[in-house]
């Protein structure tokens, strides 16, 4: 963990400087005079500079050193002293909720608070002391008390028993479930039980994936009103084919603290789930809520972190994307491909569920144009898929195009209604990896878990439409042939869309030929054609390893704000180009609660105009956490385009520019399709500064989940950044 802050003292920078060397002047109301060397290069700068003047010209700013960190807090616009600070639950979510929330819980919270460590990717193991006896943390009340039963179990059985056991409870990002209303998937494993997930609906589930293949022996859960309710349950875990229930069965109604619950015989398995049917006692209901859940077992896991690269193989599904051995379900299939897929959607009828063997169909183009579900059972590759008509799902295929302008697509789609879901896009022979049609794009459609590397220059396009979903997508190891100077994660044109939970990575300007703009997400208004874009959310998504932006939004070609109104909120964002976000004519954005760590080759945010009479304006940036490897936060000019500027926290870390040297200069290395080390160490950075329930109430509605899936707000307040660490 980073060392703790240290006394603040006061820093000034004078307006407009750029460099220590013209900061050496002591400003009126400045209690100490900034100081550094001159003329020190890029990488190595060792200050941060403000361009905001504050009354006599000057600004002050809370400045703390934590560890290589040099931190500073934005006072711009502060809130009302007398702000009243909402509580974890927030702003109402969409949707329908427990009718149950908000009832207090009759056990007194964890203590939790904001030094705590945040729970790593992978199993959470708890090793037994030398003794025997289980080492728990410490817990409220109703936790203490199982924890002794536990121990005084231990006393009493052999204590062999307890010399292989650990906790395998993964971390929150590998906690998913079928529903939630805003009790989310994320707090069923945060150790507090006053939170919980809830999920309506008979057969609703919470799945727990290990990350490898582990014994289990059994699961502990903890139930929402537990002292009043019964849950009906079933737990089941993952045989590499489906899913086997393993124990059937109620909590007692009698405790909310957690329960244990005994496999008959110990299974060998990555993945368990919570099956659950509702719950009886004080009436009966359709709810099914979980304060807390952990599984254990024997501690014979594979540690290796994971996948090392695309695909794979064996049974563990990758927390983002897909390994590409397809969706193996068939107990629902009402159709069977056994040698040709294509013969056998066109004579599927509406609503028929397709699912194909696997086999090599590379020479195929497969066309869906009706309201059905194609699933592959298995590897099944096709050159490329055509979805059209409204309600079709294409599920768990290995596209690897043809030739490399035809088809220039992997997967295109138009129409409204589709599920594009767990396929593997990759090859250099594709352009366009998921793209909308060109002529005729889409609306209300799902892109899930696909996984895209290796193609020819973009992940996901959308040419326009409205009301289209991208989440959970692994897009990484893009490349350009000479010739094609743009690696994009996604370009998005339209309106209404929803970008978010993605992994977009490794995106490295120096692989393959020429020298290409690689960019996490990008839009901008082309003078070819009149196309929009605005009203899009890009949120909670991880953005690691890019030579270029993490968003650029561009009118360049016409005085019209075609460009508009975006909102980029909860991001991981880590980004080598001359800034990490940059707004070009661009009237109107919200940017909040997002991690930008850059500036290695400039800026960390470019507000500017690229049009004559048009200006970047109505900029609302607020609760950021801005790391400069050593350039300016912000280029010349762009606080001039903000409307708000509240709690937004500086850093300085020149290691930055050591990671970009790194990474662009061995543009040849392999590349892991997920990197746990990426979702820890921009959680350690913003840890170490001044940001557990000192942020400001979010602009944009609805934003009730962190990057990692746990509650927003969790505390007295929002946190500041992606993560809520109460």
């Amino acid at each position: 963990m980073p060392p703790a802050l240290s006394t603040p003292r006061r820093l000034c920078a004078r307006t407009g400087a750029s460099s220590f060397s013209d900061m050496s002047l002591r400003l009126p109301g400045c209690r100490e005079r900034s100081a550094g060397p001159a003329g020190v290069g890029a990488g190595h700068f060792q200050g941060v500079v403000h361009r905001k003047a504050n009354g006599c010209g000057a600004r002050c700013l809370d400045s703390w050193v934590v560890g290589r960190w040099t931190v500073h807090r934005s006072r711009g616009r502060r809130r009302p002293t007398g702000r009243r600070r909402r509580g974890r639950n927030g702003a109402a979510a969409p949707g329908r909720r427990d009718p149950s929330r908000g009832v207090p819980s009759t056990v007194p919270p964890t203590p939790h608070g904001p030094g705590d460590p945040p729970r790593p990717p992978g199993p959470r193991r708890r090793e037994p002391d030398p003794g025997g006896h289980p080492v728990r943390p410490a817990r409220s009340l109703p936790l203490a008390l199982t924890a002794l039963a536990a121990l005084t179990a231990t006393l009493i059985a052999p204590t062999t028993a307890w010399a292989a056991e650990a906790e395998l409870t993964p971390g929150p990002e590998a906690v998913t479930a079928s529903t939630s209303d805003d009790n989310v998937p994320a707090d069923a494993v945060d150790g507090d039980l006053t939170t919980r997930w809830s999920g309506e609906g008979d057969n609703a589930w919470l799945r727990l994936d290990l990350g490898t293949t582990h014994t289990v022996t059994h699961v502990k859960l903890a139930v929402h009103r537990g002292t009043t309710r019964r849950n009906l349950f079933e737990l089941q875990h993952w045989d590499g084919s489906r899913w086997v229930t393993i124990h059937e069965g109620r909590t007692s109604g009698t405790t909310t603290a957690l329960e244990t619950f005994t496999f008959d015989e110990p299974v060998e398995t990555s993945r368990i789930r919570y099956l659950g049917h509702g719950y009886e006692g004080d009436g009966e209901g359709d709810w099914n809520s979980l304060t807390e859940i952990e599984i254990w077992g024997d501690d014979d896991g594979d540690d290796g972190g994971g996948d090392d690269g695309g695909g794979g193989g064996g049974d563990d599904e990758l927390p983002y994307g897909t390994d590409g051995n397809g969706n193996p379900r068939t107990d629902d299939c009402t159709v069977r491909a056994d040698s040709d897929p294509q013969a056998a959607v066109d004579d599927a009828s509406d609503g028929d569920i397709v699912c194909v063997r696997p086999g090599d169909h590379s020479d195929t183009t497969l066309v869906v144009d009706k309201p059905i579900t194609v699933r592959a059972n298995g590897p099944v590759t096709v050159r490329n898929i055509v979805v059209s008509g409204s309600d079709a799902t294409v599920d768990g295929f290995t596209v690897v195009g043809d030739a490399l302008d035809d088809p220039s697509t992997g997967i295109k789609f138009s129409g409204s209604g589709h599920t594009i879901t767990g396929n593997l896009v990759t090859g250099k022979r594709i352009h366009y990896a998921i793209a909308c049609d060109y002529d005729d794009c889409a609306s209300d459609v799902l892109i899930s878990r696909n996984t895209v590397t290796g193609t020819n220059n973009f992940g996901v396009y959308l040419w326009g439409g409205s009301d289209i979903t991208v989440e959970w997508n692994n897009i990484y190891d893009l490349w350009s042939d000479d010739g094609n100077d743009d690696v994009d994660g996604m370009r998005v044109w339209g309106s209404g869309h929803t970008i978010r939970n993605n992994y977009v990575h490794d995106l490295n300007a120096n692989k393959g030929e020429g020298e290409p703009h690689a960019d996490c997400v990008q839009t901008y208004q082309n003078s070819g054609r009149t196309v929009e874009s605005h009203n899009v959310t890009v949120e909670n998504n991880y953005c690691v390893r890019v030579s270029g932006q993490c968003l650029i939004m561009q009118n360049g070609h016409r005085p019209t704000a075609d460009i508009r109104d975006f909102t980029y909120r909860g991001n991981v964002c880590e980004s080598f180009g001359s800034q990490n976000i940059e707004l070009g004519s661009v009237p109107g954005a919200v940017i909040e609660n997002n991690i930008l760590l850059g500036g290695v080759d400039g800026h960390v945010l470019t507000f500017h105009g690229t049009v004559d009479d048009l200006d970047t304006t109505d900029v609302r940036l607020r609760n950021n956490i801005l790391v400069s490897a050593g350039g300016s936060t912000y280029a010349d000019g762009s606080r001039d385009a903000l409307t708000d500027d509240t709690d937004n926290i500086e850093l300085l870390d020149p290691s930055v520019a050591d990671d970009w040297r790194e990474f662009e200069g061995n543009p040849d290395a392999p590349v892991r399709a997920i990197n746990p080390d990426d979702f820890t160490r921009f959680r350690a950075v913003a840890q170490g500064a001044d940001v557990v329930d000192e942020g400001s109430a979010p602009h944009s509605p609805g934003f009730v989940q962190d990057v990692d899936g746990a509650s927003r707000v969790r505390g007295a307040a929002i946190d500041i950044g992606p993560f809520e660490l109460a």
